[in-house]
């Protein structure tokens, strides 16, 4: 991973964040792909700021750009396999970032390495962080990263040389120093998503400081591909070198310390994996057969007529002549192409010879040996009762042209129960069951066969009784297993005696109607054996009540606060009121005087003399309600009682009021929010106004909030 300054604004510096990644592109069914793709999970890094634990922010990497490797290698004998295959992708996104004190931290992370790779311990549950740091002074001098400028071959040989520049360039200048690292973990094997850093793309991804890889002896930071002639790097070039002596895949870490003036800016990563393969020759003689691969087999059949054999190398155009040679009692057997089947209805001894490019300079062979013994064939068959059955009787069958057999074991379901002869399995439960012989002769020849068993027996035992069930309509029960031993592979019918049947292990029914009931069960196995059982009177479901009342007035309110309730239940004893305010009552016909507005559930319970209850809950809304009349007229100074004008009546709950006067040219010449203030005919000067008619608005909200508007008119008389 790399920066590129772009540019300051503000205090605020913008950088380019690219990442490079890798990955193997083999034809595999559960290879991993490139994050960010269509299908894929999101790219997604995170940035912490100094030791802080908690992300400053997450980001989007967005979609790679995606293109293969070069498979280019400079030693000729190395023959590159087609399936060695390496894809990169690169990431690149901007971000702005204000100048700060402490260190910004770019992180990524994601799962697993190659589960073949040699040098480090559990590599398959092991990821990898890729981060940068850029560091305060980095910021200040609005510093670039360094990047690596060549990507390391996809293949090396073993025992020969490597030389590989691996520096860098650096856009500001800056004096470079590279030495061997232990590439950062990051991420784990957790599918569950539950275990923090340990998942395969930690989201976000974990703070600093990050865990490095643990090496496998005899393999190290400094020695990461073993062998007498480790790697190095120059510290000052960049130049790789070293001799690998052993095949296989290596994880190697590269690191760059970037200096300005002798202070360090900026450290960079390289996280990579060098494929270590065999290159001393450019043929490689190598034999399969009977699922066998090398260069010297040793290979034991019994009783088969022919083996095909293959050259199992790649056929190059530096294999230009592939030939076999067989002997079995001084009889040859030749052949001249990349298989060949062999004659072996004979028994004995039969050696052979792979030779590819026989006499040349560029040559290898392979050797394979083939015993051929009599024949030997595993079989067996089974009995048992297939309506009582306790156990399984097993009769070994199997045969071998060398004598008899020499050894029995017998598996049911990869589980060895015996290794006699022929067996007898106690089965513990109904099932499928996998049974296997395996069968050896005097010559060690073995052979095997498995059937599928089915074992599947009706109980022996009583079907259970449910008990004596008791319940109020509708009553709903959900039946108990007839029997521990069935499983789900039997056939379980139900008669629940209200003329209604069902099917399962325990299938759930409602009875509708009160009664008494017998219910009947009949458990059929998948061989058609069947056995059944009534049980008398076994339900009882109890009648119900009804619950039900109503209450006068049907508007209730601040002003006619007490309900009168009229029960309207059926078949109930006793009656039980909640009012919805803590407060209860056990009348049946009660009346209840609610002490404040507002919405109550209104409970009702019923019972029956039987214990069976049944409810009810109503909404009862006891409504803030007001009275408000505007008079038409106002005499100031008269003894009448109307010298001053207002509202008349109770303002029971209202919130807000306002009540304006305006005279006949629209001037407001009085207002008021206070429901006993009133106007007096005079203007806010203490001057008595006009006589004539004056418009009156009153604005109001209202206990719940609605707003109301009322207009009116004022004769003020003089």
């Amino acid at each position: 991973m790399y920066y590129e300054f772009v540019g300051n604004q503000g205090g605020t510096n913008t950088y380019r964040i690219i990442m490079k990644m890798y990955r193997d592109c083999k034809p595999e069914a559960n290879k991993a792909n490139f994050d960010g793709l269509l299908n894929e999970i999101g790219a997604l890094g995170t940035i912490y700021l100094g030791n802080s634990k908690s992300p400053l922010r997450e980001f989007d990497f967005g979609v790679p750009i995606v293109g293969k490797v070069s498979a280019d290698v400079t030693n000729k004998c190395l023959v590159v396999p087609k399936d060695v295959c390496v894809e990169e992708g690169v990431y690149t996104t901007t971000i702005s970032l204000p100048v700060s004190t402490q260190s910004y931290f770019i992180v990524y992370q994601r799962c697993c390495r190659n589960n073949t790779i040699s040098n480090i311990v559990r590599p398959g549950d092991t990821g990898a962080t890729f981060m940068v740091e850029i560091t305060p002074a980095s910021q200040n001098n609005q510093n670039s990263s360094p990047q690596f400028s060549l990507f390391p071959p996809i293949a090396i040989c073993a025992n020969f040389p490597i030389e590989f520049d691996h520096s860098a360039f650096d856009k500001d200048g800056d004096s470079l120093v590279y030495s061997l690292c232990a590439p950062f973990e990051g991420g784990g094997n957790d599918d569950t998503g539950v275990n923090g850093c340990l998942v395969v793309a930690p989201q976000p991804d974990c703070p600093p400081p990050f865990d490095e890889v643990t090496f496998r002896n005899p393999y190290s930071i400094l020695n990461p591909l073993g062998g007498p002639n480790p790697l190095v790097i120059n510290s000052v070039t960049g130049r790789l070198s070293g001799t690998p002596t052993t095949t296989g895949q290596f994880v190697v870490g590269i690191r760059i310390r970037e200096y300005r003036n002798g202070i360090l800016l900026s450290e960079t990563r390289r996280d990579f994996q060098f494929n270590v393969t065999s290159c001393s020759k450019t043929v490689d003689a190598l034999i399969e057969a009977a699922g066998v691969k090398g260069k010297n087999l040793d290979i034991k059949l019994c009783g088969d007529d022919e083996l095909k054999v293959t050259f199992a190398g790649e056929v190059t155009k530096d294999i230009f002549e592939i030939s076999w040679v067989f002997n079995h009692n001084g009889i040859k057997q030749l052949g001249a192409a990349k298989d060949y089947l062999l004659n072996t209805s004979d028994l004995g001894l039969y050696v052979g010879k792979l030779y590819l490019n026989p006499g040349q300079p560029c040559s290898d062979s392979a050797s394979i040996k083939v015993n051929v013994f009599p024949d030997i064939r595993a079989d067996f068959t089974f009995d048992y009762d297939t309506c009582y059955g306790k156990d399984i009787q097993f009769t070994n069958q199997s045969v071998s042209d060398a004598g008899p057999i020499t050894g029995s074991q017998w598996k049911a379901n990869n589980v060895v129960f015996s290794t006699s002869f022929d067996a007898t399995y106690d089965v513990l439960k109904p099932d499928f069951y996998e049974m296997m012989v395996v069968v050896t002769d005097q010559n060690q020849c073995m052979d095997s066969i498995t059937k599928r068993v089915p074992f599947f027996p009706i109980p022996r035992d009583e079907l259970v009784d449910p008990g004596s069930v008791v319940g109020c309509e509708p009553f709903t029960y959900t039946f108990k297993k007839p029997n521990s031993f069935i499983t789900d592979q039997y056939k379980v019918e139900w008669e629940f005696g209200d003329g209604e049947s069902g099917t399962g292990l325990t299938p759930l029914h409602v009875y509708e109607e009160p009664g008494i009931y017998s219910v009947k069960v009949t458990v059929t196995n998948v061989f058609g054996c069947a056995t059944s059982e009534e049980f008398n009177n076994t339900i009882t479901v109890k009648q119900s009540p009804v619950a039900g009342f109503t209450f006068q007035p049907a508007l209730p309110s601040n002003l006619e606060p007490t309900l009168t309730f009229t029960d309207e239940s059926k078949y109930g004893s006793y009656w039980f009121y909640d009012f919805g305010n803590g407060d209860f009552s056990s009348d049946r016909n009660p009346v209840y005087t609610y002490p404040d507005t507002g919405v109550y559930q209104m409970l009702q319970i019923v019972t029956h003399e039987n214990g069976c209850v049944d409810s009810l809950i109503v909404r009862v809304d006891v409504a803030p309600k007001y009275t408000l009349f505007l008079p038409n007229a106002l005499h100031p100074g008269s003894p009448a009682g109307n010298d001053s004008y207002g509202p008349i009546g109770v303002p029971f709950g209202i919130k807000q009021y306002k009540m304006r006067i305006y005279d006949r040219w629209g001037n407001n010449v009085f207002t008021t929010d206070n429901f006993n203030t009133r106007w007096d005919g005079k203007n806010g000067k203490g001057d008595t106004m006009e006589r004539g008619v004056y418009s009156v608005r009153v604005d109001i909200i209202e206990a719940r909030g609605k707003e109301k508007t009322i207009y009116g008119k004022a004769i003020l008389i003089l």
